[in-house]
């Protein structure tokens, strides 16, 4: 399997390990982030990071990719030989129309390779960089219980 797709394999487990229903608790996040970090470096064969929490680190995460405001609530950084990838939850107050514009506006130079709006509200944009060693997928959803947008994205560079 390519580099890249078990970077963002990895990625997505800990994604559902980190925010599956009854892990809301800043401890329980913190044993699920450890044992998927475990899971991932053993599938990957690379080093796995995994942050949350009140004190998330976003300086690897390019400045057009930050929601100004947003919180950030974990991230998950996985690297394999010359591949990274990281996956960063952010949330905000904002309504999900103002972050997709955010985005579509903050990208410039980037080529949007997808676009989608799904039924439920969510929607989904990927982008790459000019000389296309950086991919970004941003994921946008509410957050109805506290009336919310989360921000999920995934960052990979080559």
């Amino acid at each position: 399997m390519h580099k890249t797709h078990l970077i963002v394999l990895s990625i997505a487990l800990g994604l559902v390990l980190i925010t599956l229903p009854g892990c809301g608790g800043n401890s329980s996040q913190k044993l699920a982030a450890k044992v998927a970090s475990g899971v991932a470096s053993a599938a990957t064969g690379g080093k796995t990071n995994v942050d949350v929490g009140g004190n998330v680190d976003l300086s690897a995460l390019p400045a057009n990719l930050r929601y100004p405001g947003a919180k950030a609530s974990a991230s998950w950084t996985t690297t394999q030989d010359s591949a990274k990838g990281t996956y960063y939850a952010l949330e905000t107050a904002d309504p999900i129309a103002t972050v997709k514009d955010f985005y579509k506006k903050n990208m410039t130079g980037w080529t949007q390779s997808m676009a989608m709006d799904n039924a439920d509200g969510t929607s989904m944009m990927t982008f790459a960089s000019p000389d296309q060693k950086q991919n970004a997928v941003i994921t946008l959803a509410t957050n109805k219980d506290k009336g919310t947008t989360t921000i999920a994205i995934i960052y990979t560079t080559k």
